[in-house]
């Protein structure tokens, strides 16, 4: 399919926002006639989608928190013992 049946299959929604925001998103993926405008990726931005090819724009924080790892709840050979009494399993 070539980029002006594509736009003729396809026009801009203008309402609702999402349907909108859609469209650029499609558009992106099957056309390269133009660039997505700027305010459309802020919008994008704004709900946290990140556009293919644009991961230079995900908001990722320059440290990481140290976090300790999680401790187990359960006692060692819990889990093998609670699995073998109940064989029907």
């Amino acid at each position: 399919m070539t980029n002006a049946q594509w736009h003729k299959d396809n026009p801009v929604p203008i309402y609702p926002r999402s349907a909108f925001l859609g469209w650029h998103l499609r558009h992106e993926a099957v056309c390269a006639c133009r660039p997505t405008p700027e305010a459309v990726l802020r919008a994008l931005d704004d709900l946290g989608i990140v556009t293919p090819g644009r991961i230079e724009r995900m908001l990722v924080p320059a440290t990481m928190p140290d976090r300790p790892p999680k401790a187990s709840k359960a006692r060692p050979g819990q889990c093998r013992t609670m699995a073998q009494s109940a064989p029907g399993r």
